[in-house]
């Protein structure tokens, strides 16, 4: 049971700070040009209270080992309703001198540790949300990883939601990989509920020298839940980060990850794959890159299919500085829509003030070639079965990035369900 202590005063403080910025921005409207296609109207009806169901640990632990990676190990954490139970979690199966763990504790067991590594306030307004979400967080997440230490297995984090009542759950999140470290990182958001619901995660990711991280975010929230995440990664000379993120769930999803590269020979890679199945269904993707140091690489790749009255947003904004020189950089989003009344907003941002840059960005939007699809029929393939190969076929540039096999059959296997 997740007991709540008191907050010290340095965080109190940061909480109001957040709020106040949140209250002097208000919630966003689409005369900001970063919401322009998006309707917020959601947040007047939603609830801010916390879920106030308590589970029993023992009633979910068959549920959760249904969905735990179906292939090798991986040390699970687990939140319910937004908060994270220990008595669900793997805690014990962590290496000594590797910390993860719930907010909550962090501030008894940890509190020096927490206070280094606590993320500087964010001032932008482009991040509302954000700034909601660190003000009014009740619990999280905190992984430090030491120098020189390498988890051989993944850090799975499970967020079941399970109350059926209306809720919102804001959430922090704090990762930081000492020099020369590694860490495989798996995000999964499940519903066992029909019920309509609010996540809100703030998540800060720390890459020093040399550090290595894989990190993979499973998102499939119910059918009338809305998800909001903001990712904010800063890494510095030599580190390399790859992040995949899956999305087939919530009714409102909007994922803004913010990457800094602060100095020499940092590379990022950034992709996702989204499917949108049914009328209503919104995906936002808000990418934004900045290159502040010479010698490094990017990449952004998303893809995604539309069926039905759907929309999905795509905004890849790169930033090169003026000292940043040679620099690779590539961009690219490309759509599939199965419908006629489904939509995408695709906007590439090129800003490079730097000469000895290589840079590219493409945008694609089209239909299933039906030609290849009469083609697979004609030969006995069911319309259905080469509907199914021709899909996994465009996912499959996204998805062969994961090169954990247990992690990758749980996103085919997540978006086979939601095709079907």
């Amino acid at each position: 049971m997740t007991v709540k202590v008191t907050l010290p005063v340095w965080l109190e403080e940061d909480k109001q700070f957040h709020f106040a910025a949140y209250q002097q921005q208000g919630l966003p409207t689409r005369r900001d040009e970063c919401f322009k296609y998006a309707d917020v109207s959601f947040m007047k009806r939603q609830t801010l209270t916390a879920s106030c169901k308590r589970e029993e640990p023992e009633r979910l632990r068959a549920l959760i080992k249904q969905h735990r990676l179906p292939e090798g190990e991986s040390v699970l954490l687990v939140s319910v309703n937004g908060r994270f139970v220990p008595a669900l979690s793997e805690q014990e199966k962590l290496p000594e001198g590797l910390v993860a763990t719930g907010l909550q504790q962090a501030f008894v067991k940890h509190p020096d540790l927490i206070k280094a590594h606590w993320p500087t306030r964010m001032a932008s307004t482009n991040y509302p949300f954000a700034c909601l979400g660190a003000a009014a967080f009740e619990d999280g997440l905190f992984v430090h990883v030491p120098d020189n230490f390498r988890l051989a297995i993944p850090l799975h984090i499970l967020s079941l939601v399970t109350d059926d009542q209306a809720f919102t759950a804001h959430a922090r999140q704090i990762v930081v990989l000492g020099k020369h470290s590694q860490l495989i990182m798996v995000e999964e958001y499940r519903a066992l509920t029909t019920a309509a619901y609010m996540t809100n995660k703030v998540s800060t990711l720390t890459l020093n020298e040399g550090a290595n991280l894989q990190h993979f975010k499973l998102q499939r929230e119910g059918f009338d839940a809305a998800h909001l995440a903001a990712t904010f990664v800063y890494q510095q000379k030599r580190s390399n980060a790859d992040f995949v993120n899956i999305t087939t769930g919530g009714l409102f999803s909007r994922d803004d990850l913010v990457v800094k590269l602060q100095e020499p020979g940092v590379d990022c890679h950034v992709s996702g794959f989204y499917q949108l199945s049914h009328d209503g269904q919104y995906v936002d993707h808000h990418v934004d890159i900045s290159h502040e140091a010479a010698r490094s690489k990017s990449e952004m790749l998303y893809k995604g299919t539309l069926n039905h009255r759907s929309r999905v947003v795509f905004n890849g904004r790169l930033h090169v500085a003026p000292d940043a020189q040679k620099i690779l950089a590539h961009q690219a989003n490309h759509n599939l829509l199965l419908s006629d009344t489904a939509e995408v907003y695709s906007k590439p941002e090129l800003e490079i003030y730097a000469d000895d840059v290589k840079c590219q960005h493409g945008a694609t939007m089209g239909q299933l070639n039906q030609d290849a699809l009469f083609y697979m029929c004609s030969r006995g393939i069911s319309h259905h079965e080469a509907l199914q190969i021709l899909l996994r076929g465009f996912s499959e540039e996204v998805t062969r990035r994961i090169a954990y096999s247990g992690i990758r059959r749980q996103v085919e296997a997540q978006l086979q369900m939601a095709e079907g």
